[in-house]
């Protein structure tokens, strides 16, 4: 949205800014091993979203949190998803199973949750792939 908006003065610093607030923590890091690398690179990236979403929302006045208010239905759809995937690996088959199991499974949920809490985005998919469908069944 900087690039868009002609401020790539300010695209620049951020990058940079962004890019050395995920290289030093990360250089820290390598000594103690891969997870708290993860749990590092995670929290970079929390911090990256915010200084993005701040400056880019004050050009267009689109604050972090209303974004965030935006963004959180989607979020909470797809932890659900991923917690039910997940647990769907202790089910006591053939691991040739469990991924085609875990895509279903996901893909149902998914599916259900979007229709149960009436997503905006899911029911406008729906509504583009109907006549496709449709056609399909034909």
């Amino acid at each position: 949205m900087l690039q868009v908006q002609g401020r790539s003065d300010l695209f620049l610093g951020l990058e940079v800014v962004k890019k050395l607030i995920g290289l030093i923590p990360l250089a820290v890091c390598i000594f103690w091993g891969i997870m708290p690398m993860l749990y590092v690179n995670l929290v970079v990236g929390v911090v990256a979203y915010f200084l993005n979403s701040y400056y880019s929302g004050r050009q267009i006045g689109y604050s972090s949190w209303m974004q965030v208010k935006d963004i959180a239905p989607s979020c909470l759809v797809a932890a659900i998803v991923a917690i039910s995937v997940f647990f769907v690996k202790y089910i006591p088959v053939s691991y040739w199973v469990i991924l085609p199991l875990q895509m279903v499974m996901g893909a149902v949920v998914f599916m259900v949750l979007c229709q149960l809490t009436r997503n905006p985005e899911y029911i406008e998919m729906k509504t583009m792939l109907a006549p496709y469908l449709r056609k399909a069944k034909r």
